[in-house]
């Protein structure tokens, strides 16, 4: 099979999107598949059977870490000598929705996957109004796509509310390679000062829409009430960190960390508190969880329904902060549900290899390709 991929960028570990396609990518070239893919941001690499291409891009305004590219002739040059089987879009901006008319046009079966909750984070961006045009673009194209592939239920049965068909599960595996309790690292944590303090860790992006008011203001009440009971470590980058630095004077702030550094953070944290309502899934949710730390989420959005499969953490009500005090305060208080998370978060590690998640996809990929052809 032939599986051509656009995606807002395809650099390693750079979010959730990112990583799970690297993954989804391993799979298809594990299986001796062809893939190209297409993206304004890119980590260069050279790999049997795996094309890129780059888009040109300006920076987007209000978060310069991402691009918004540019569709040019060039790529639909080269998609054309690539004779995709099927093509497979991640993120539904302009390049993304020519692609899609593309598809069609050439009688290309393609394939929507729903990563974002776009309507919560254009809110955030004071651009609600802008929610009903993205309904409706939600409903015009996903509905001429032979598939549309999102990572939870909640999400799901959301996108169907919305008026759209033949939405399908596509969950998000775990690298046990790369996240595991193996990685806890006493030469971190001294370097953190971390004492008999328990480190409450947030990875990800520094951005307002993630809800990092929360994680402030639960960092002023451990301040103000109890100050030695925790150290709070984020790790992550984005263009608020300097706000957030003037708000947590005493957090330790990692930047952008991968690949080894970040396996050994995760690892060496006791808390993970993610208040974020505006993911599909929450990816770094179950990194922690396969860390052997257990969770605190929102119940707003897709993180609810790892923690409630894995019962490996608590679920709290959104934009609370004085609840995520108190759920934090709880885990610290009480040993034996903590250690009874710990243990479940591991037991639900387990069992989400991206072998075994991907494996599923590929065979529904593998389906929408003969049924087309069949037609």
């Amino acid at each position: 099979m032939k599986i051509a991929i656009y995606l807002g960028t395809f650099k390693k570990n750079h979010d959730g999107v990112a990583r799970a396609t690297y993954n989804l990518v391993d799979s298809f070239l594990a299986n001796n598949n062809k893939v190209f893919v297409a993206s304004p941001l890119i980590t260069p690499q050279l790999r049997k059977n795996l094309t890129l291409f780059q888009f040109p891009s300006i920076p987007i305004f209000f978060y310069p870490e991402y691009k918004f590219g540019i569709p040019i002739g060039r790529f639909f040059r080269k998609l054309n000598q690539f004779k995709p089987d099927i093509i497979h879009i991640a993120t539904p901006d302009l390049i993304g929705l020519i692609l899609s008319l593309y598809a069609r046009i050439q009688n290309i079966p393609h394939v929507f996957i729903h990563h974002s909750d776009v309507v919560r984070v254009f809110q955030y961006y004071k651009m609600g109004f802008l929610e009903r045009s993205i309904n409706w673009m939600y409903r015009t194209f996903y509905n001429k796509a032979c598939a549309v592939f999102t990572p939870t239920l909640k999400i799901k049965d959301d996108l169907e509310k919305l008026g759209i068909h033949r939405v399908f599960l596509w969950s998000r595996g775990i690298d046990r390679t790369q996240f595991h309790p193996s990685f806890r690292n006493c030469a971190i944590r001294n370097s953190w000062k971390v004492g008999k303090r328990k480190v409450i860790l947030y990875t990800g992006r520094l951005v307002w829409y993630k809800d990092l008011l929360v994680i402030a203001e639960v960092y002023r009440l451990f301040q103000s009430k109890f100050p030695s009971k925790s150290l709070f470590v984020l790790a992550g980058d984005g263009p608020i960190r300097h706000e957030l630095e003037e708000l947590m004077p005493e957090a330790i702030f990692l930047g952008y960390i991968e690949d080894k550094m970040l396996s050994q953070v995760f690892a060496s944290a006791d808390i993970f508190l993610f208040p974020s309502t505006t993911e599909t899934f929450g990816q770094v949710v179950q990194e922690a969880l396969a860390s052997g730390i257990p969770a605190i989420v929102s119940d707003i959005g897709g993180c609810q329904e790892i923690i409630q499969e894995s019962n490996a953490g608590l679920v709290v009500h959104a934009k609370k902060p004085k609840l995520f005090f108190q759920a934090c305060l709880q885990l610290i208080n009480n040993d034996d549900l903590y250690n009874k998370f710990c243990q479940n978060a591991l037991n639900f590690s387990e069992n989400r290899s991206w072998e075994y998640i991907n494996k599923e996809i590929i065979k529904k990929y593998q389906k929408i390709v003969r049924i087309c052809k069949n037609m």
